[in-house]
Order: C-alpha cells, then structure tokens, then sequence
C-alpha cells in the first residue's frame, strides 16, 4: 500500500512538473533597433525600402514577408525579421508584403493580445513618412481610413488565399481574382456574409503596374471618395518608397 501511495505521489509530481515545462514559450518582441532598421525588398518590378515596423506592427510576430518556400514552386513561407536583416542591403525578392501605416509608436504582440509601447522608436526611423506615422499616434497619416494593405506580386493571388473577412463565402483572394482590374483604377467588391446577409466589410484593391497589386480592407460605408483617397495614399507610398531604394545608387 506504503509503496502504491509513493507511485501516484511520483506521478503526480512528474504530471506537475511536465505541465509547468510545457508552457507556451512567447517569442520575445523585437528591439527598437531593429524595428527601425530600412529593408530592401524586391517585389514585381520594383525594390522598394520600408523599415521593418512597418511589417511586424502587424500581429507579431505572425507578420509577413513572403517569399517561394526552398525546393517548392507553389508554397510560400514567411521570412523572420531576423532572416530579413541578415540579408540586407541585398533586396530580398518577395511576393507579398502586409504593410501597416498606422501608428508606429505601439507593437501589437498577437501572442499576448497585448500593445507595447516604443514612442523611443520615432526619432530612430530614416525616413520622414514613418517619423510622421510614429508621432501622429494613430490618427491618420495617409489616406481617409488607411491602417494597412498588402503589396503582392499579381501571379501571388494564383496560389495564395488571403482571407481577411469572416463568415463570408468567398476569400478575399477569390473576389479579386474574379475582377477585371485596370492600372490605376481602385475596385472594391463586397461580399456577403454565409447567413446571406450584407458583410460590413469590404476588399478593395488597386493594379499598381502589370506585375502589382495592393490588396486592403475597407467598410461598406466607406464611399468613392475614401476608395479613392485611400488608393492615392497608396501610390504615393509606393512612390516614396521605391524612390528612397533607389537614391543614391544605395541599392545594386
């Protein structure tokens, strides 16, 4: 008996110390210094350079860079901010990018559900657009309602399902895959929910060139002139950031 009760005594233990071992380890938040370091990506036909808050403000660490996986024509994985900076300056070819313009001042950690704040961050960022994102504490910087927008490569949407909208019946990547999408000229389709009734939701996107889109959620209600607006604030972006790339022969 003396020797039963020590065997569940063991195990009980063993149980304890297992269950505290196996916690969920968090992936701890990025420095300052890295989130403000400049990135050199090439995407379509173009390289365009952001700093690297822009990519993990968005739900670290679940941010995205997305790049063809190794010996897999057809899969895609996504690039740690570490793995970025290890190859700069060189620009690292991608095929989607989820880029956030809103309020670079505070990291949403998706592991916690929590906001960090870094307002140290501001002064370190190179270029005046981000400083201005940073100290303008969420209010909007470019565009009526922009917060963020994926930049992709157009044969991206072939193999990737990007779905930002729940309870629909369609992907975000199926509604614009079924569009008729001309250069220069924003779209958005809103579909409705499974339950058959209107989403509030709505994907918008606009053709860059040939080779790129960008790909961004907007409210029902938002009309024409927020689409517009929003869209304008995205070609000057692209703008300023393929110029900066490119300045000064800084990038072969």
């Amino acid at each position: 008996m003396r020797k039963y009760i020590q065997i569940v005594l063991w195990l009980g233990i063993a149980s304890t110390f297992l269950s505290c071992n196996t916690r969920t380890v968090h992936e701890p938040p990025p420095s300052v210094e890295l989130l403000a370091t400049d990135a050199n990506f090439s995407i379509g036909r173009r390289i365009v350079r952001i700093p690297l808050v822009a990519i993990a403000s968005i739900n670290f660490p679940r941010s995205k860079a997305a790049v063809l996986c190794e010996n897999k024509s057809d899969e895609f994985c996504n690039l740690s901010l570490d793995e970025i900076r290890e190859k700069q300056p060189i620009p690292i070819s991608v095929k989607a990018l989820d880029i956030s313009v809103n309020d670079y001042s505070y990291l949403q950690d998706a592991q916690t559900d929590t906001y960090i704040s870094m307002p140290e961050l501001c002064p370190m960022l190179s270029q005046q657009w981000a400083k201005e994102i940073c100290l303008n504490r969420g209010s909007p910087v470019f565009g009526e309602y922009l917060r963020s927008f994926t930049l992709m490569n157009s044969d991206y949407l072939k193999y990737a399902d990007i779905s930002w909208i729940g309870n629909t019946k369609k992907s975000a990547g199926e509604l614009v895959r079924e569009l008729e999408l001309e250069i220069g000229q924003p779209q958005r389709v809103c579909p409705n929910e499974e339950n058959g009734q209107p989403s509030s939701l709505c994907v918008a996107t606009l053709k860059l060139d040939n080779d790129l889109l960008a790909v961004w959620i907007v409210t029902r209600s938002q009309g024409l002139r927020g689409l517009t607006k929003d869209s304008e604030a995205i070609q000057t972006l692209v703008e300023l950031w393929t110029d900066d790339a490119t300045d000064g022969n800084e990038v072969s």
